[in-house]
């Protein structure tokens, strides 16, 4: 562009007062001068609507200048047209510049509120929402057009648009921000990608497991979770709550002793007080409708589903009832729940899974029953005398009583006891054999 010529104007200071001080000098103020008319040339000057157009002989304006812009005209005759003016016309040569825009690239929203900054004022301006993965979504791109104040210049903080698009849950989007000012002039396209639109609150999946000694229990998300809706922060013990429904242990608190964390699994430690008996089920919840979020901001449901865990039973089995046959050749033993020669809940007992003894008196018996035979939780008719089969064995005092010992085998849940320890004095268990001697004279 060529440089304009500048007229120098002299402004002198108004008469002062006399006094010790030198007067001012003149201000001095440099303007350019008005650009020359230009002439109509050509079709210019023809008859008619002339649209819009820079004309041949169009002047070098000033970026930011406020003009008037005077029409004169004369035709053939000589006959001078009246001149029409228009008033304040700036002339703007500067883009209007899009900055600080959100959502940042590669995040996930549950909304669709952006927020931007604007240089300056626009005439228009539109924000586009275009599919690149996730879900399919038929009606992308999503054009919301920019009304009021959201045409202002300044920063707007993040916000829905007053013509928001209806999105897709699971898509991924490109977001652009595009605007052009009064004067035409367009500002370069801001975009951000990788925006995932996610409305699915976290949930708590069929992956619950429970340590084998019931200490901790092991929770799996279906995504990652955090405990602000900003999608940051680490889970704390605080944001879970456990309960426990049957059985009869209990727990020590609502709220776990411990947390830690392997991606998306959460493994929550925890007291009772008794002994589990395998009838307990433990429930697992968020701590409160505030406490889990995802990425997006939504907030985990205290409602779930697939958040309960059975506790492993850690109550041995006992014996709860015996009977010695009248020729004292079976012993039926009754106990308290299922019981197998292994510790996986299965195998049923052998006559090897028992050993015998006795004391006392003059009758004797082999180590090894004979025979045995199982109705329920009766091992009956253990031929010779009887132990159970978690390994009870039989010995006889010296009134013919028979005391139970403890051995090796295990309930349906793997529990063992330890061998030959003596029942507890009142046990029910014990059992006199009958007499089989012949009377004497």
């Amino acid at each position: 562009m060529s440089a304009l010529p500048l007229r120098l104007l002299v402004i002198n200071p108004p008469p002062s007062p006399p006094r010790a001080f030198a007067p001012l000098p003149p201000v001095l103020r440099f303007e350019p001068p008005p650009p020359p008319p230009a002439a109509l040339a050509g079709t210019e000057l023809n008859a008619g609507a002339r649209g819009s157009a820079a004309l041949t002989n169009a002047p070098t304006l000033v970026n930011g200048t406020i003009y008037t812009i005077a029409f004169n005209g004369t035709d053939a005759a000589g006959n001078t047209a009246t001149q029409v003016s228009v008033t304040s016309i700036t002339f703007d040569t500067t883009d209007p510049v899009i900055s600080s825009v959100s959502p940042s690239t590669s995040s996930s929203v549950n909304t669709t509120a952006v927020g931007y900054t604007l240089s300056e004022a626009i005439a228009s301006g539109s924000v586009v929402w275009t599919r690149t993965g996730g879900t399919a979504d038929g009606n992308s791109p999503h054009t919301a057009a920019l009304a009021g104040t959201e045409l202002n210049t300044g920063q707007r903080a993040s916000a829905v648009l007053t013509n928001a698009p209806t999105l897709v849950n699971g898509t991924i989007y490109t977001i652009a921000f595009n605007g052009t000012d009064a004067g035409g002039n367009a500002a370069t396209e801001v975009s951000v990608t990788g925006i995932t639109f996610d409305t699915t609150a976290p949930t708590i999946i069929a992956s619950t497991t429970i340590a084998s000694d019931n200490s901790t229990a092991t929770v799996t998300f279906s995504e990652a979770v955090f405990d602000t809706n900003g999608g940051s922060g680490a889970l704390e013990a605080t944001d879970f709550t456990l309960s426990i429904s049957g059985g009869v242990a209990t727990l020590g608190a609502a709220t776990p002793t411990s947390i830690s964390i392997s991606g998306n699994a959460y493994t929550l430690g925890f007291n009772l007080s008794g002994t589990p008996t395998g009838a307990e089920t433990l429930r697992i919840v968020p701590s409160s409708a505030t406490a889990i979020y995802d990425a997006a901001g939504n907030a985990a449901s205290t409602s779930q589903s697939n958040n309960t865990i059975t506790l492993n039973d850690q109550l041995s089995p006992t014996v709860s009832g015996t009977t010695v046959a009248s020729d004292n050749t079976t012993i039926a033993v009754t106990f308290s729940e299922a019981v197998y020669n292994t510790t996986g809940g299965s195998g049923a007992l052998e006559v090897s899974d028992f050993t015998l003894s006795i004391s006392g008196g003059t009758a004797t018996v082999g180590s090894t029953p004979s025979s045995i035979s199982i109705s329920g939780k009766v091992d009956g008719r253990l031929r010779q005398a009887c132990v159970d089969p978690t390994g009870y064995g039989w010995t006889f005092s010296n009134q013919g009583v028979p005391a139970l010992d403890r051995g090796a085998q295990g309930d349906s849940g793997g529990h063992l006891k330890g061998a030959r320890r003596p029942l507890d004095a009142g046990d029910p268990r014990p059992r006199s054999l009958g007499s089989s001697a012949l009377p004497l004279v």
